[in-house]
Parts: C-alpha cells; structure tokens; sequence
C-alpha cells in the first residue's frame, strides 16, 4: 500500500477511536464521579526514534517501512465540582482518594458518592454494589449516618467502620470497566485517618466540560472528512495512472 494512504489510514483510525471517546465522555457528562476519556499519542520524536531504529534494521534488506504512532486511550482524573445535595448518603472525596467496591469480578474504584442503603442494610453505589469497609461491607441500621472527612462511619454517636479508601500512586494506569467504575494492574494504598478526605450531603459533578467535547467533535469530524478527501484524490490519481500505462 502506497505510504500515503496508509498514513491516511492510520489518521482516520486515530479520529474513530478519539470519536469513540468523545461520544463515551458526552453520554456520561451527567453521571456523578465519571472521569473522561483522553486520546494520546506517540510524540513526534517517539515515532521518529522508532522509525530509524527499524531503518537500520532493515537497510541489509533494503525495505522502507512506515512508522506508525501508538493510539491510547487514558482516564483524566483530575476532580469534577463538587454539588451541595443535604444528603447523609451523599459523599464528594477530595483529590484523588477513591472508594473500593465489591464486584463479580472483584474490588473496583469509585468516586461515585450518591450512595444508597438497600434493604438488607447495606451500603451500595447508585447501581447496588456493595461498599467496601475495612473489615467487610458496609452495613447501616438508619440512612441518616454521620461520615466524618476520615471516612469514620457513626450512627447515633456510635462508631460503625472506617470506609475502605485508597490512593493510587502517580503515574498509575485507571482501567474504565463501565458505570464510573475502575480498576489497575498497580498496587494501592489504603488511607486511614487522613484528614480531609471528603465531604459528606455533596457528590462530585463528572469533570467532562460539555463545550469542551462537543468542540473537539466537530474538529475531529472535519478531519476525519479532510482525510477521506485526501484519500478519494489519491484512488483518482492512481486510476488515472493505471489508464495511462494501459495505453501504452
């Protein structure tokens, strides 16, 4: 394939998946505690780095080969607004703590704080997993606790548990698994005591700037239709071509 259209390709590949994201990010930009969506790529100097060091590989071979960048998709964590809601249930965690969950696939993070006492007593997220305490799932006897900002449980002055907060060291990778839930492959520290963790009667907003995204949309389209131009002007010279050397 000539080296155009297969640069061609590998940009209308990188606009799906940064469309894909963008649709995710604008479908959730209601839903409490989402973290967005960002599309990175390789920098220039990455790709030409790689670029050579194949080069040199293949010089006894004599073949050119086009390098091309590595598309990832990454979680923004950076803090939603916090919104004032008046609810003992609602909790709104500061920086970047999360709180763990109980899945079928086991404990995954949250910062989704409109939380929930289902009918067995048990503390859950707006979608009924179990949150998580230090010594096993949370369990209320009233939906009026009192939750201090180091996440120490009280109802009527009575200590009940401590929520299981954690903190991912920098750098980490936060895997998406669906409903503002997350997981990753690195090890987590589980904070006691810590002041300021969070806030109880508020939930944090989704951190998608709605404008933002719907801006990006529009760029990325645009460039997406730009690259599809390209490409038909590319089958049109190519089939001019072969007329050509058919003729003579």
């Amino acid at each position: 394939m000539s080296d155009g259209l297969t640069i061609s390709e590998v940009s209308m590949i990188s606009d799906q998946t940064r469309l894909t994201a963008i649709s995710h990010n604008l479908t959730n930009v209601n839903t409490t505690g989402f973290k967005q969506q960002v599309i990175t790529t390789e920098s220039f100097n990455e790709v030409m780095n790689v670029a050579q060091s194949r080069q040199l590989d293949n010089t006894k071979n004599q073949q050119i080969m086009v390098q091309l960048p590595v598309i990832d998709t990454k979680v923004d964590a950076s803090s939603g607004a916090m919104k004032f809601t008046d609810d003992p249930l609602n909790i709104a965690l500061n920086e970047d703590y999360f709180m763990v969950v109980k899945t079928a696939r086991g404990e995954a993070y949250t910062r989704q704080g409109d939380l929930h006492m289902d009918g067995r007593g048990r503390l859950t997220t707006s979608t009924g997993l179990p949150i998580m305490g230090l010594s096993g799932e949370v369990r209320l006897t009233s939906d009026k606790p009192v939750i201090n900002q180091q996440g120490k449980i009280y109802i009527d002055d009575e200590y009940i548990t401590d929520l299981k907060i954690v903190q991912f060291p920098k750098g980490t990778e936060i895997i998406p698994i669906g409903n503002a839930l997350y997981q990753t492959t690195s090890e987590v520290a589980i904070k006691v005591n810590e002041e300021n963790m969070m806030r109880q009667g508020y939930i944090e907003a989704s951190n998608v700037n709605m404008t933002a995204e719907m801006i990006r949309m529009i760029e990325v389209t645009r460039h997406f239709e730009s690259t599809q131009q390209v490409i038909k002007g590319y089958d049109d010279m190519l089939d001019n071509a072969i007329n050509v050397i058919g003729d003579l």
